[in-house]
């Protein structure tokens, strides 16, 4: 195979990697959520910045989650305990610190109160087995869940791919970035490009029961820097060509 080949192949391999083009799975990493539950009497709710959709009483928790954001649960919907466990949803993900991947799991406050009392029937967040026995939502809005998922600082440019099915949205500084569109038990992927270099977050909700889907790849936004190290290295190649002939 000749230099000039070569030096073509492996940029390109290159920038496939580095792309996320490529890629199929979901990266590794620990991220902070905070989860409320409540009831919402029939109605869906907008999954944006402006707080969560619930008024006391509510079950709500704080955790750190390590683990990929892809978190699949396709059981068939449902209004009761079975078919959308919040364990299945987050042992679905290839978790590593934990069997959930939750670690630092702790009740939170609730307009004054522990998110406990009174809460939705299943909904009980006073530990972590009550948080993974509890259903995420049920059928016929009669309760569900919004996530507040912290994604760290991530780079301007990176592109975030979400794959989801009640609701999503992004924010950085306390503005959303991109639009997302939601629609319950609809599966939609949307894609969102960074505006800044800042902490990331990204809302979630869980709506209308099973099925509950998130899923969230983010590649590293080192395309553009890996091409032009690939033309780089066309270029000296084809200055030895001429310095030799």
């Amino acid at each position: 195979m000749s230099s000039l080949k070569t030096a073509l192949m492996v940029g390109f391999a290159a920038l496939m990697a580095g792309s996320g083009v490529a890629r199929a799975d979901y990266d590794i990493g620990s991220f902070n959520f905070t989860v409320f539950t409540g009831n919402t009497s029939g109605q869906s709710f907008s999954t944006l910045a402006t707080a969560n959709p619930f008024t006391a009483p509510a079950a709500a928790a704080a955790f750190t989650y390590t683990g990929a954001l892809a978190f699949d649960n396709s059981a068939a919907s449902n209004s009761g305990n079975e078919g959308d466990l919040n364990s299945t949803f987050f042992a679905s993900a290839g978790n590593s610190t934990s069997p959930y991947g939750i670690s630092n799991f702790t009740p939170i406050v609730v307009d004054g109160i522990f998110g406990t009392a009174g809460a939705p029937s299943n909904a009980d967040y006073s530990t972590l087995d009550g948080f993974l026995s509890a259903s995420g939502s049920a059928a016929g809005y009669t309760y569900g869940s919004f996530y507040d998922i912290d994604l760290g600082t991530l780079v301007a440019g990176t592109v975030l791919t979400i794959t989801h099915d009640d609701g999503a949205s992004v924010y950085q500084n306390g503005v959303q970035v991109g639009t997302t569109v939601s629609g319950a038990t609809a599966k939609v992927t949307d894609t969102v490009v960074l505006a800044s270099t800042s902490d990331t977050t990204l809302y979630y909700s869980r709506q209308n029961g099973t099925p509950s889907i998130l899923e969230v790849s983010v590649p590293e936004p080192a395309s553009l820097s890996l091409l032009g190290l690939a033309l780089i290295g066309l270029g000296v190649v084809r200055r030895g060509r001429k310095a030799v002939g």
